[in-house]
């Protein structure tokens, strides 16, 4: 339609129905945008929700360690574009997963203050890729395989007194 009325020789008479086909394209886009920032801010809230958990975990009282909550909330509402917002969804596995082992490593390089009880021992932090133990699983015995060897090199690492960080 658009394409019509750019090569049309008298534009004028479809005015009308190109201006109604942008307004519709314009609210289904914004719609569109609306939506995803929704999403994306709610599965933020819920990373900085768990994150503050893990921070509180670990005895990590200190805000700067990690993302301030507000000004990535608020970053990510004022995206504009729709594939900006898209990536922001992509990435929220890998900004939790980094903002979590910032986390892990101030608190095991913390020094214990005195008066302080610190029964939870935090190791230095570690990622284990799951994925990298096996692409497809086809039946039941690969799938013991697979759980067998995750385990031994997970509890290889727990024996170096380090905290298993799972991407």
């Amino acid at each position: 339609m658009l394409d019509e009325f750019f090569q049309s020789d008298d534009p004028a008479m479809s005015f009308r129905h190109v201006r109604k086909a942008y307004d519709e394209l314009k609210k289904a886009t914004n719609g569109l945008r609306s939506g995803l920032i929704e999403q994306a801010v709610a599965t933020y809230e819920e990373i900085f929700n768990e994150l503050d958990q893990k921070a509180a975990e670990y005895g990590v009282t200190e805000k700067m360690v990690y993302g301030d909550r507000e000004h990535n909330l608020n970053r990510i509402k004022a995206l504009k574009s729709i594939t900006s917002i898209r990536y922001e969804l992509s990435n929220a596995p890998a900004f939790k997963s980094g903002q979590l082992t910032q986390i892990i490593d101030f608190a095991s390089r913390r020094k214990p203050v005195d008066g302080q009880n610190h029964t939870l021992k935090v190791g230095e932090p570690k990622e284990f890729y799951l994925s990298k133990l096996a692409n497809v699983i086809r039946n039941e015995q690969e799938l013991d395989e697979y759980l067998a060897r995750a385990r031994k090199e997970m509890l290889a690492l727990l024996k170096d007194q380090k905290t298993i960080i799972i991407k």
